[in-house]
């Protein structure tokens, strides 16, 4: 066995561990959660001086997966991004870190220049870029809410950098609540593209959104049909 398999096999181990801790604290928060009071911090790391409620993101990194499987998504990226923001993306390598403002004003551009439709197809790209041995694992929408969190975390650091929270799940509807900087219709598409591999229809809308003036975003999942792909 080669090196590289090795290390690819060791990833996957580490994501799947990490993955199964975040269903854990994911249940135990939804049976006994105490939600505190909200906490806005001083300054972004980005232009925006607004935060979700409760991210402060110190040294937040994003890893380069995430910015690659981004990047992949646009054909031109010196026309839609710029060449200042494409020139710095050019060194991006799949296994570093980078400052979170790098991937969050790489979505906000492509906002502004490809619209929202394209969001979601980033959210879709970055799912499709995880091992498809974590992929398999999912087999219920419930295991897949509960394992937000962990995903989230393993794919950005640093200190008090937000995540995601099961509030409410019940046959047929799920609700989550997220405080992290990233673009929420990209988010949409992550959760959208993770639940399709369930294979049971869903609908995933938004009760409240960070970037229409609510302090977190809040996302719904409601299914067309429930039987044991839901989960309990």
């Amino acid at each position: 066995m080669g090196t590289g398999t090795r290390s690819r096999q060791s990833n996957t181990r580490a994501v799947l561990m990490l993955v199964m801790s975040s269903v854990r604290r994911a249940r135990e928060r939804l049976v006994s959660r105490q939600p505190g009071p909200p906490r806005i911090a001083s300054r972004l790391p980005m232009s925006d001086p607004r935060r979700p409620a409760g991210y402060v993101g110190s040294n937040h990194e994003t890893s380069g997966r995430d910015v690659l499987a981004v990047l992949k998504t646009v054909n031109a990226p010196e026309a839609t991004l710029g060449k200042e923001l494409a020139d710095k993306l050019r060194g991006v390598t799949a296994d570093g870190w980078y400052p979170i403002a790098l991937l969050v004003d790489m979505l906000e551009r492509l906002d502004q220049k490809l619209g929202s439709f394209h969001l979601k197809s980033v959210g879709w790209a970055i799912i499709q870029s995880l091992p498809p041995e974590m992929l398999a694992r999912f087999k219920t929408a419930r295991e897949v809410v509960d394992a937000f969190d962990g995903i989230y975390h393993f794919n950005n650091r640093g200190q008090e950098i937000g995540g995601w929270t099961v509030t409410l799940f019940v046959p047929g509807r799920a609700e989550l609540e997220k405080n992290t900087p990233h673009h929420c219709v990209m988010e949409e598409g992550i959760l959208e593209e993770l639940l399709r591999k369930v294979g049971i229809p869903m609908k995933v809308s938004q009760s409240a959104c960070f970037r229409k003036g609510a302090p977190v975003c809040r996302f719904v999942v409601e299914a067309r049909m429930v039987d044991e792909r839901w989960g309990s």
